[in-house]
This record gives C-alpha cells, structure tokens and sequence, in this order.
C-alpha cells in the first residue's frame, strides 16, 4: 500500500496570509539593511519587526 499524502488545496484566505507574510518579512528585511546601526545598537532583529501584529484575520 503506498502512503501518498493527499495533496491539499489553499484556501483563498490561507494564500492571501501567506502572501502577506511575504511581503512583511521583505519590508522587515528591507528595513534591517537600511537601519542595521540602530537595530545593532537596540538588539532589534528582524524578526521583532515581522512579527507585530499588521493584518488581522
């Protein structure tokens, strides 16, 4: 018997939050290269940045 998974669709809602995801991981990272001084200096990464909270679902 083969144990292929079953392929499973996004929902429109899904792929909308991912594309989201997307773009606000590139602004954080964008935003890390032109204010790596002041991030480095507070001990901010990136990663803070994405994770405020921007879109609600």
């Amino acid at each position: 018997m083969s144990t292929r998974k079953r392929l499973i669709r996004k929902t429109p809602m899904q792929r909308e939050r991912e594309y989201h995801e997307k773009l606000l991981k590139e602004r954080a990272s964008r935003m890390y290269k032109r204010n790596k001084l002041f991030y480095d200096a507070f001990g901010i990464r990136p990663s803070d940045y994405y994770k405020r909270k921007e879109f609600e679902y």
